[in-house]
Parts: structure tokens; C-alpha cells; sequence
């Protein structure tokens, strides 16, 4: 067999170094480089304020300079370069092989457990009329043994949840107005505290409220059981943009969902606020943030009208574009920066969602926004009549039904095919996504894709819940790249919100 000599540089005479393996000998004649057969591209690419952000499956990213990227293209690398791609499993190596499948298996692990989330819809009658509701509600004064849920099929529901093994069991209460039904609402939860004395889980309950109906027994009641609440709020005075919360009547109601507010809050319960954002309060998003502020609030949470139920009907009256939202995002987002400056410690929910994917090992349990979406294996919803859903704004639509507390067992309704179809209809694996650099970040959703174009399978750039992963990304991936003390202070809000 011939043995390749492996050649020297020009200088004193010296003796050839021979070697049988002339890979090995073209190794050390590079030097400080590592040639591409040593390792594999693991990456997706954006090009983010004038950075390449690389991120791969499992949840690992850098944001590295043009020239840094444009050594990838070549058949060796720097070494730096090569250790910092393969400690983020950006490439992978004969070393890394093996921790980047493990990294795959942390990243994912809170995509398929077993329900944990149970959203029970206890009415569907309303005392308000909101221009952007999914929920399909009826006015208050329907017919209660037609829209409300009864104890029968409450107790059905509650022990359908509990066939579920996960350790946690959450019951959230909505509607409709879930306060509306308030008799029944408390014996779910007698009925399910019972039930726990046997199954011994970690048990947990929220309604959600439009604040409106509020008197002295339901704040009592939230105080002695501890049930966390939380509402949609408008400011009362939007001037000439009008309210998209109305009653029956036409209405605004905001005076008094304030009021009700700092009701609660003055027995030391806390009241999330989430501001659901339309046509209408746009460029209002700095004002909810001072109020939020005056309110002592540690949170607020920006979320886009969505093109389902009354607003699919009134879409040019309450929609807006993603780019529309994002462009107003960032300006408040500036805008809560320079309460940072001013020690005020305020979060906002998605922005904190964004570095949450970005910072831990595991993406978010945050059903709304993860690939897959996490509707079936973390969430179910119920509507009146005990026939569950795979995801609360799919309640009353024939898609998204996969089964009935009341007949069904829950081993069946999980492992159903129609279940695993609708999951399936929210992974991320259009060609398109094979070269997105946030496909491991985003999330979509199968039910406001039905809104949006009539189809489960959620098209990707043109569907807003993709739209929103590129956007916020960018927004962030950006202040990460020119502006990184901004997401030094938020990290250090989330720790310190989190403690709290």
C-alpha cells in the first residue's frame, strides 16, 4: 500500500514526516481550521439588523456577523467558530451527536403530556356583545337550560378531566360569561376539590371574567378559594376610536370594569390584564401601559383580534395586519423601556414569552405558541352539553370536536385519530419552514387558520400566527443584536416576577 507523504514548508532540511492516513496529515497542514467532512450544518438562517441568527430543531441559536456566516459556506472553518456552532448544536459533531439528540428530547418535552388544562365553558349567555368574541355567545336573558352548563354534566366533566394521569389537573372557568352560571361554578369546584381527596393531584383553578357582573359574593368567594381572575379591559375614554366591548345596548362598560377591578384588588388579589388590540386601540397600546402602571400591575399582555366568530363578520371594522400591530408594538415597547429606567418592573407577556423560548432549554408550556401547538396533549376545552374540543376557540365548531365528557373516555377521545390529525395540522413542516430560522420558535394555530382561509393546515408567511413568530422574533433577535441591556433588564424582570 502506498503511504502519503505529508509536505512542509520550505526551510532547513528536515526529514518527512510520513503518515498512513493523508486526511490526517491535510489536518495538520490546516492548522487552526476544521474541514466540513468533521462536521454537519444543524442551522436555519435570518438575517436580523444586519446579523445572521442561526437557530436549529432544538432550540439552540447565535447571532453571528455577515462575515462570520459567510465562513460556513466554505470547506473548513475557523476553530472558534467551530466550538461555539458545536457547543449551541449548530453543527454536529462526532462529539456532540449524542447532546443534541438529548437536547431535542428537553426542548420538546412539554409538547405531548397528558392534559393538564381543562377549559370548561359554563355558559354561553353574555352581558356583553364584544365586536372580536370567538365564543358565539347569546344574550344574557337566553334560555339558561338551553346555553348554561348543569351539575349533571359539570360532575362528568370533572371526572372525565381526572382519567387524564398527568400530576397537575387546572379547571378554568369561561364563557360566555362564566360568572353568569356562578352556582354552577362553584360546585365544579367543590365537586373537583372532593374528587382530589382521591386522586391526590396538583389542583388548580382560574375564571376568566369580563368584570362587568361583578358583586360583593364573587369577590368573597375568589378571596376565601384563592381562584385566580383574570379580564379583558379597554380604557373608558378611547375618544373618536370607539370600544369594540359593548353591551346589547351599544355600551361601553369600561367605567365599571374598573371599578370592579380595583375591587378586587383591594382584598391583595391580583388581576392580570390582557388587551386584546383591533382597529380601534392601535395606537393606544402606551396608554393601557401607563395604566397598567398606575395600577401597580406587574404585567400586561398585547394580543391581536384574531379572524374568528363576531370578527370574521366585522374584519374591516375591527382587523388589522400583523405588520400594522408590530409597527405600534415597538413603539410601546419603548415606551415600558423607559419605565424599566425609572425602576418600574413591568412585564409584557409576550415579549417575555419570546426570550423564555430563547433562554431555556425547554420551549414554552405556553399552549398558543409552540410547534406543535399545544391543544389536546396540554389543553381540552368543554362546552355546555360535556362534548370537548381540542382547544378553547375551537368550542362549538364540528373540526375541532373530538369526543364527549359524558360518553367517551378519555384514553379514547387522546388517542383519537381526528385528535392526532388536529395536532398534526400545527407542525411546522411546509418547505418554506425548512429554511425559517424561527422554526423551532413558532407556533400557529389550526383553528384561526380555519378563520383566516378555511383550512386546518395553517399556510406559512401568509397566516398571522406565523406572521407574529417573524415579527416578534425580529423584534427581539433585533434588540439582541443593537440593543442587548434591554434584554439583560427583561431577563432580570422575568427572574424577579417569578420569585414573586
Amino acid at each position: 500500500m502506498l503511504e502519503t507523504i505529508a509536505l512542509v514548508p520550505a526551510g532547513p532540511a528536515e526529514e518527512p514526516v510520513i503518515h498512513s492516513n493523508g486526511r490526517e496529515a491535510l489536518d495538520e497542514l490546516l492548522g487552526g481550521l476544521v474541514l466540513r467532512d468533521r462536521w454537519k450544518p444543524n442551522w436555519r438562517a435570518r438575517e436580523v439588523a444586519g446579523r445572521i441568527f442561526l437557530s436549529s430543531e432544538e432550540g439552540g441559536w447565535a447571532i453571528l456577523t455577515r462575515e462570520e456566516f459567510a465562513m460556513l459556506r466554505s470547506v473548513a472553518i475557523p476553530v472558534k467558530l467551530h466550538n461555539l456552532l458545536e457547543a449551541r448544536g449548530l453543527i454536529i459533531t462526532e462529539k456532540n451527536a449524542a447532546c443534541v439528540m438529548r437536547a431535542y428530547k428537553r426542548w420538546s418535552s412539554n409538547y405531548f403530556g397528558t392534559t393538564s388544562l381543562h377549559i370548561l365553558g359554563m355558559t354561553r349567555r353574555c352581558n356583553l356583545s364584544c365586536h372580536y368574541c370567538h365564543a358565539s355567545v347569546v344574550a344574557e336573558d337566553a334560555d339558561r337550560a338551553r346555553f348554561d352548563m348543569d351539575e349533571a354534566t359539570a360532575r362528568d366533566i370533572v371526572d372525565f378531566a381526572f382519567q387524564s394521569p398527568s400530576s397537575r389537573v387546572h379547571f378554568e372557568f369561561q364563557g360566555g360569561e362564566a360568572s353568569l352560571n356562578f352556582d354552577v361554578v362553584r360546585y365544579v369546584y367543590t365537586y373537583a376539590a372532593l374528587m382530589n381527596l382521591k386522586h391526590k393531584r396538583q389542583l388548580t383553578f382560574s375564571i376568566v371574567s369580563n368584570g362587568v357582573a361583578v358583586d360583593d359574593a364573587f369577590i368573597d368567594w375568589l378571596e376565601t378559594t384563592g381562584v385566580g381572575v383574570t379580564t379583558s379591559v379597554e380604557l373608558p375614554d378611547y375618544g373618536k376610536a370607539g370600544h369594540l366591548r359593548l353591551d346589547k345596548d351599544g355600551r361601553s362598560r369600561a367605567e365599571e370594569v374598573w371599578r370592579n377591578r380595583r375591587r378586587i384588588e383591594a382584598r391583595g388579589l391580583c388581576v392580570p390584564q390582557l388587551i386584546v388590540i383591533g382597529r380601534n386601540n392601535l395606537h393606544k397600546m402606551i396608554d393601557h401601559i401607563d395604566a397598567a402602571v398606575a395600577a401597580e400591575q406587574s404585567s400586561i399582555f398585547f394580543s391581536p383580534v384574531q379572524k374568528l366568530g363576531f370578527a370574521k363578520g366585522k374584519w374591516g371594522e375591527v382587523g388589522i395586519e400583523m405588520d400594522e400591530f408590530y409597527a405600534a408594538y415597538a413603539e410601546a415597547m419603548d415606551h415600558l423601556f423607559s419605565w424599566w429606567d425609572k425602576g418600574v418592573l413591568i412585564e409584557e407577556r409576550y415579549f417575555s414569552l419570546a426570550l423564555e423560548k430563547l433562554f431555556s432549554e425547554r420551549d414554552t408550556k405556553y399552549s398558543d405558541w409552540r410547534n406543535p401547538n399545544g391543544m389536546v396533549f396540554s389543553v381540552m376545552a368543554y362546552d355546555q352539553h360535556g362534548n370537548v374540543y381540542a382547544c378553547d376557540e375551537g368550542r362549538g365548531h364540528a373540526d375541532f370536536r373530538i369526543g364527549n365528557a359524558r360518553t367517551d373516555r378519555f384514553a379514547d377521545v387522546i388517542a383519537s385519530p381526528k385528535a392526532l390529525e388536529l395536532v398534526s395540522h400545527s407542525l411546522r413542516e411546509h418547505p418554506e419552514c425548512q429554511s425559517c430560522g424561527y422554526k423551532a420558535f413558532c407556533g400557529v394555530s389550526p383553528i384561526v387558520s380555519k378563520g383566516e382561509c378555511g383550512r386546518l393546515d395553517t399556510p406559512p408567511l401568509t397566516s398571522s400566527t406565523c406572521q407574529r413568530t417573524l415579527h416578534l422574533m425580529d423584534f427581539v433577535v433585533g434588540l439582541m443584536a443593537e440593543r442587548p441591556e434591554r434584554i439583560d433588564q427583561a431577563l432580570a424582570i422575568i427572574a424577579f416576577s417569578s420569585r414573586g
